[in-house]
């Protein structure tokens, strides 16, 4: 089984963003989040996507970014969203796979 970390974060002085809460999207399955940070997903080999929005504001799904990526058996994969200082731009995105 392969492993997915996510880590959803903000520039700092975008404070309101703290009483915003991030969803997670894993191959279409939403997992809304408590709090920005990191969360962990048991992963099959293959294909997958996995994005992240929130709610702003009446903005439904704000910053959203969606990447894609393949696995193989036993690997790690890291995802990192970032949101920018200005709230409307999308989130961006890093994967790393070791």
């Amino acid at each position: 089984m392969a492993k997915l970390t996510v880590k959803t974060g903000f520039f700092p002085l975008a404070f309101l963003l703290y009483f915003c809460r991030p969803v997670i999207v894993l191959d279409g399955k939403e997992y809304p989040q408590r709090k920005w940070g990191k969360v962990d997903f048991e992963i099959t080999k293959g294909e997958h996507s996995v994005g992240m929005y929130f709610r702003y504001v009446g903005i439904p799904r704000c910053g959203e970014r969606t990447v894609s990526f393949s696995v193989e058996k036993d690997e790690n994969v890291f995802v990192r969203f970032w949101m920018p200082p200005w709230v409307l731009a999308k989130a961006l995105a890093r994967i790393t796979i070791s």
